[in-house]
């Protein structure tokens, strides 16, 4: 389904949907509801909780700024389900914008006003993004070759070619009709890869992104070495969500080089053989 809109006058903080997905987070720890709570905008949020057990009590949710729409579903199905979600209540509510953002996003405090700037000095821009840093690093946008990213050395704000760049999830800000257009997110992958392969699709269609003058500091789980329960159970959904992503040839090729490289890194690390074993069993 393709939706039109068209954009009259300047977009305001009512036009944006933010959705945030939570996973075993007490709404009131999530670094992305207590950053946009500072930033002092009146907001409506959307929250898909992905958690078994709710996290929703009223009488703990005292987010002044927020206005929540809340929807728990224990089955975890992943981001993907839950933007698709979150899109189809912003286009029912005549929402212009949807703000991605994981439950560990920290934007600056005056990061919704800079995103408003940017779309409406870029009308015609359907794709504007921060950049996200973790450990002193920019993760996104990030250079994206051969179906493999790198850390980007340069990076010019304003508005840039898509080619040859991708992003993480978070923080990314996609106009309602352009997310319908590219027909959301693949909800068969659950969480690894679903933005490079949401972007891929993106490009398609539209050749051009803008680099929002702001950079959010990102927490990365993925680079969480602490515990090896955890570590196993992420590399099985990072080798399930490899093989659903893997829709050519090349595709399936490059993951294969990828997550053989980190089976083998992380059953070193944690001297387990277990990782090799997910990989043959869950993506060969």
């Amino acid at each position: 389904m393709i939706l039109i809109f068209k954009y009259m006058g300047e977009l305001l903080v009512k036009d944006i949907l933010i959705v945030v997905v939570i996973y075993n987070t007490p709404l009131e720890e999530s670094l992305s509801l207590i950053s946009l709570d500072q930033n002092c905008l009146k907001s409506d949020v959307f929250i898909y909780d992905n958690s078994l057990i709710s996290n929703y009590q009223n009488h703990l949710v005292s987010f002044r700024n927020l206005n929540i729409k809340y929807v728990h579903d224990a089955t975890n199905p992943g981001v993907s389900k839950a933007y698709n979600t979150a899109a189809d209540f912003a286009f029912n509510n005549k929402k212009k914008l949807l703000l991605l953002l994981d439950q560990d996003t920290c934007l600056p405090e005056n990061g919704i006003k800079e995103y408003l700037k940017a779309v409406n000095a870029n009308p015609k821009m359907n794709l504007f993004a921060p950049m996200l840093k973790f450990n002193d690093k920019i993760y996104s946008p990030c250079n994206y070759y051969i179906h493999r990213g790198s850390h980007k050395k340069q990076f010019n704000t304003g508005v840039n070619s898509l080619k040859y760049t991708n992003f993480l999830n978070s923080g990314l800000l996609i106009k309602v009709d352009a997310f319908f257009k590219v027909k959301g997110y693949d909800e068969n992958i659950r969480l690894y890869f679903s933005d490079f392969e949401f972007v891929n699709r993106f490009k398609k269609e539209y050749q051009e992104y803008y680099l929002v003058d702001m950079i959010c500091n990102h927490e990365l789980s993925s680079t969480d070495m602490s515990d090896a329960f955890k570590a196993l159970q992420r590399f099985k959904i990072y080798c399930e969500d490899a093989k659903r992503a893997s829709k050519s040839i090349s595709l399936r090729l490059q993951y294969f080089i990828t997550l053989s490289l980190r089976a083998v890194k992380l059953s070193l690390y944690f001297k387990d053989l277990k990782f090799i074993m997910i990989f043959f069993s869950d993506f060969i």
